[in-house]
């Protein structure tokens, strides 16, 4: 199942069949970095717009529900925001509040959530430090291996 933000509607909705390729494109569409994909003639772009953690799209279907937070709540310094910001540094600020904001009902239906330790020193555009973010991912989930093997798959 893969989320995604149909721009016509202005709906999230989550694709089971079809082409897996343009599902996973348009998911990755991140609004203004990447353009949308179309499928069955409408547009689409990432699902986290509005929909970050669908997990209560997929409760019904799951016996056991695993939610991964990227996305922790952060509060910035009092200071951080003085004098001009770029409109990148806004944008991105925006993005990232809504986000949280919109994770959190997700996050409540969930049987377990891993937040990945340290993920939010690292913001959502640093492609090049993926490696870093599958090292902390495996860490924080290798760490949450004996709570999750108690839960029936």
């Amino acid at each position: 199942s893969i989320a995604v933000c149909n721009l016509h509607s202005g709906k999230t909705e989550i694709v089971e069949s079809g082409k897996l390729f343009e599902a996973v494109m348009a998911s990755s569409a991140i609004p203004l970095v990447f353009n949308p994909v179309e499928m069955n003639g409408q547009m689409y772009v990432d699902g986290g717009l509005l929909t970050n953690l669908p997990a209560r799209a997929l409760r019904p279907r799951c016996q056991v529900l695993i939610g991964v937070n990227l996305m922790p709540e952060v509060e910035l310094p009092p200071g951080k925001f003085k004098g001009m910001m770029s409109w990148a540094a806004i944008a991105t600020r925006c993005f990232q509040l809504s986000v949280v904001q919109n994770s959190r009902a997700d996050l409540e239906v969930c049987d377990h959530v891993i937040e990945p330790e340290g993920i939010d020193r690292y913001h959502v555009f640093q492609f090049g430090k993926l490696d870093e973010l599958e090292e902390i991912g495996y860490r924080t989930t290798m760490a949450m291996a004996s709570q999750l093997s108690g839960s029936s798959f």
